[in-house]
């Protein structure tokens, strides 16, 4: 019946969440990787970056919601053409990684039980992104 009534998919979307922020006591976090990858598809990205950008500040305002955090991972500065304030990417803590070096892959290969001499031909593949 609820799928019924609301006018929009991100109404829909909204509601269900809402419902979901209802029943938990716990925080949730919502983490979205590769968001960039929606850019192309300009009609979905521009909803979706709403709706986002709606929950972002429905987290603020309204008490069941403040148990939500959104983390959204992308690797662009080009956002498409949103407006700045439906914007989920001017918000927020922005968290810039910088490439790894050579000495931190070594070590974090080390961590994982990789073996040392598979260090150079993962750099020649990534470079040094984490």
């Amino acid at each position: 019946e609820r799928w019924d009534n609301p006018p929009s998919p991100n109404d829909r979307c909204t509601d269900d969440f809402d419902l979901l922020l209802e029943q938990i006591d716990n925080p949730l976090v919502l983490i979205i990787d590769n968001v960039d990858c929606i850019f192309k598809h300009e009609q979905v990205y521009k909803f979706f970056s709403e709706l986002l950008r709606y929950w972002y500040e429905s987290s603020i305002e309204a008490e069941n919601w403040e148990n939500l955090s959104i983390v959204i991972s992308y690797s662009t500065e080009a956002y498409g053409k949103l407006d700045i304030n439906k914007s989920p990417f001017n918000i927020g803590e922005v968290i810039i990684f910088n490439d790894l070096t050579q000495e931190q892959v070594q070590k974090l290969a080390s961590l994982h039980g990789l073996a040392p001499d598979c260090v150079e031909p993962i750099m020649n593949l990534v470079g040094g992104h984490p």
